[in-house]
């Protein structure tokens, strides 16, 4: 019975200390440049898109013309974006600012494949390209 007992203390200690990493499975720190937003690729844009995911739960990047940032959360293959903010420049490449701002807007899920990566709305379509910087 005792055993019984040590045995079951010692598998409950193992148990509560498991980690518990808030992003299981998925790296998404670092850069990433943006391929294609909303089906509309980011080649004609005035300068490399890109986003940047830090450790601290802070997102930023440039949408071709305007700089973004904001805060991101991802658990899993889910991705929430938050507290979106943007400059408010104009230029020659707004319809891939829009593209881009419309796909930040509407991420839900991400697949990362090495050094690339796809971005999904709720739906599940595919809304924004990426490859690592």
């Amino acid at each position: 019975m005792k055993f019984k007992f040590l045995l079951y203390c010692l598998l409950l200690i193992l148990f509560a200390c498991k980690s518990n990493k808030e992003i299981s499975g998925i790296q998404i720190k670092g850069t990433w440049n943006i391929l294609t937003a909303s089906g509309i690729s980011t080649d004609a844009g005035e300068k490399q898109a890109f986003i940047t995911f830090d450790a601290g739960g802070k997102m930023s990047g440039n949408a071709s013309v305007n700089s973004f940032f904001g805060s991101y959360k991802c658990t899993g293959n889910k991705l929430e974006l938050s507290n979106i903010g943007m400059t408010r420049m104009l230029g020659s490449s707004m319809n891939v600012e829009r593209a881009i701002t419309a796909a930040l807007n509407a991420v839900s899920t991400i697949r990362i494949n090495g050094s690339t990566a796809a971005m999904y709305d709720s739906s599940g379509k595919e809304i924004m390209t990426l490859k690592r910087k």
